[in-house]
């Protein structure tokens, strides 16, 4: 077997193992579904979340890791760079990346904003419906997709539980879901109170966020080691790229094989360190059926 051909098999192989072994690591709410929602298979761009919002920096990364695969390869004589650089620009981007954590309190704190000025609103007497529309004006960035979704959805006449239960699926957060049974117990009951219910769980949420931010700040130490460890790494590998004696013993069929076992466990530590240190979401206790819920946007 020719060194070229060796090399593009173990790229191959090693692009597999490095994505099945990042993926092993999303989280459990990713991978599984409750009870009783449906099992739905998700096709392969799903699950590399190569289809939504990410979907256009994720391909832009791929495509300029191909580029640059290639043009290692063809430097190098070696066809394991283009595999490497592949599965690398897919990994490093979220490795350099904020925690989970950061992006939850964010997010936490806007709902918290948002759920103050809906009491706030409230207060003056108006309906729910006719006040979750007004507020979206008022709505912070963090959850204004979700937000404008929901009033469209009440625009285009669906009942208020119904469209308040896929907004706090499509939200996917245990406070939205505390916010969320707040609106569903105020629409089911309309005697009042929900104002003073919502400004006390605003209350809450600040708190929480506030806990949130701490412990985004302790994690804070090893995500920064992460992110020095790729920043060196990277160094390093385009010091053994520029210098040909160095690196020309990786350009043999048994240096291929060893330069794509030392990739995959250190492109695998990285990303293991990541999880790590961004820590798993709380649970959900608000969950839809999409049977008696149609049109809910799985996550």
């Amino acid at each position: 077997m020719s060194p070229s051909l060796l090399g593009l098999l173990l790229g191959l192989v090693f692009a597999f193992g490095v994505i099945v072994f990042a993926m092993s690591f999303l989280p459990a709410e990713e991978r599984s579904r409750p009870a009783l929602r449906p099992q739905r298979q998700e096709g392969l761009m799903k699950r590399l979340a190569l289809t939504g919002p990410e979907a256009p920096r994720r391909i832009r990364n791929l495509a300029i890791g191909a580029v640059l695969g290639v043009v290692l390869g063809v430097v190098t004589r070696s066809v394991i760079w283009l595999p490497i650089m592949v599965v690398g620009a897919y990994l490093l981007p979220e490795l350099l990346r904020g925690g989970r954590s950061a992006n939850t309190a964010a997010r936490s704190e806007a709902l918290e904003t948002w759920t103050r000025s809906l009491s706030g609103v409230l207060i003056t007497g108006v309906g729910l419906e006719e006040a979750v529309r007004s507020s979206l004006a008022s709505t912070p960035p963090q959850i204004k997709p979700e937000m404008g979704r929901l009033v469209a959805r009440l625009e285009a006449g669906q009942p208020i539980e119904p469209a308040v239960r896929l907004w706090a699926d499509e939200m996917n957060d245990a406070t939205a879901d505390l916010v969320a049974g707040a609106l569903i117990m105020g629409s089911r009951t309309r005697k009042g109170g929900l104002s003073r219910a919502l400004a006390e769980l605003a209350d809450a949420v600040a708190d929480q966020t506030r806990v949130i931010q701490q412990i985004e700040a302790e994690r804070a130490g090893p995500r920064t080691t992460v992110q020095w460890v790729t920043i060196i790494s990277l160094g390093l590998l385009g010091f053994v790229v520029l210098n040909p004696s160095f690196g020309a013993e990786y350009r043999t069929p048994l240096g291929q094989v060893v330069l794509a076992v030392i990739a995959a466990a250190y492109l695998g530590v990285l990303w293991w360190m990541k999880k790590i240190s961004d820590g798993k979401p709380r649970p959900r206790f608000l969950v839809s059926d999409p049977e008696q819920y149609p049109g809910r946007r799985l996550a």
